[in-house]
């Protein structure tokens, strides 16, 4: 098994179009993923009426679930009344991750309990919005992926040190593209060596090197909040 019996595996299946979506949609399923996450067809937007039609043909195609994955910043965005219909209407549409930075999309699904949709952010710059307003159940984002600890106690406690520090990183992430900065934090942490796709110009590489300087200090604070955090709920039980 890829992952254990307890836990499941999203796939993403990002692509830019339905039939090599499908494909990938197989692949996984065959190796065991329980959930495929789908973004809309990349490069070429799109208009709405296409958008929904592309998610109703994806999931009639396959028997596992499907997050919608709304990802305006680098393909077609998924309009709220289209997310809506959809999972009214299409069984094994069953939630959103909702990478907007936008907190309207969170916030209707919400407000419909009926729904019983899954609400997944994938944009940090509003995590400390939807943690306030309970409107996510889960978060799939770059940070999570390469600091897990800092996202889990945003989640588990929404402590205002972590949410704080959590913010503070963003800002330190604004001047490197996507996902150049997440890529120097893995690196950081000794996790693999930092590759780009493109040449790196001789004023960001002097930003990456106060980035790494920046992040060792940030880094151990981080772990010094966290241990505090953990020590306190231990004696709060």
């Amino acid at each position: 098994a890829i992952v254990p019996n307890d836990r499941l595996l999203l796939a993403g299946v990002g692509a830019p179009d339905v039939q090599s979506a499908l494909r990938l949609a197989g692949r996984f399923q065959a190796a065991g993923a329980d959930v495929l996450l789908a973004p809309t067809p990349h490069f070429f937007p799109y208009p709405a009426g296409e958008i929904e039609e592309y998610y109703r043909v994806f999931a009639a195609a396959t028997a596992l679930p499907v997050l919608i994955y709304n990802l305006p910043s680098f393909t077609s965005g998924v309009p709220l009344p289209v997310v809506l219909r959809l999972i009214e209407s299409v069984p094994n549409i069953v939630g959103v991750k909702d990478s907007s930075g936008e907190t309207a999309i969170l916030r209707a699904l919400t407000e419909r309990p009926d729904l019983a949709a899954r609400r997944i952010i994938g944009n940090d710059n509003v995590f400390r919005a939807v943690l306030d307003g309970g409107l996510v159940d889960g978060c799939i984002s770059g940070v999570a992926g390469v600091l897990p600890e800092l996202t889990i106690a945003c989640l588990q406690s929404a402590s205002d040190p972590a949410l704080a520090l959590l913010e503070e990183l963003i800002l330190r992430l604004g001047p490197f593209p996507t996902p150049w900065g997440l890529k120097l934090m893995a690196e950081a942490r000794g996790f693999f060596p930092a590759r780009h796709a493109m040449p790196v110009s001789s004023g960001m590489q002097s930003e990456m090197r106060e980035f790494h300087e920046w992040f060792a200090n940030w880094w151990t604070a981080v772990l010094a909040v966290l241990a505090t955090s953990s020590e306190a709920t231990l004696g709060s039980r």
